[in-house]
């Protein structure tokens, strides 16, 4: 995560409880703020940051962007960043209510 020129390297797995209301308060699925993943809207992900909370290979990554399967993105010379508030958008269109729904798959 970027943010105010300055880089943060949190754990994407582990979540603060005053972290996880403010995602919810912010509109995130249930199912996001309830995994323990905490994305602030507002903050530029590296590629490898957004992998790693997929739990995919930066490969796969790579290939649902130049696919366009991927959320929406943002690139600064060779680097691609994705903004928060387009991750959650991602994730909400990816929701499902049961196991033979797809998800927007």
């Amino acid at each position: 995560m970027i943010s105010n020129g300055t880089m943060h390297w949190p754990a994407p797995s582990v979540a603060s409880p005053a972290s996880e209301s403010a995602c919810r308060n912010v509109g995130a699925s249930a199912a996001v703020a309830s995994a323990g993943l905490v994305i602030n809207p507002a903050a530029f992900y590296r590629e490898a940051e957004w992998a790693a909370m997929r739990g995919v290979s930066l490969s796969t990554v790579r290939r649902d962007r130049t696919t366009g399967r991927g959320p929406a993105f943002c690139r600064y010379g060779r680097q691609a960043f994705y903004l928060g508030k387009d991750l959650l958008a991602f994730l909400e269109t990816r929701r499902c209510r049961s196991t033979s729904d797809m998800g927007g798959a």
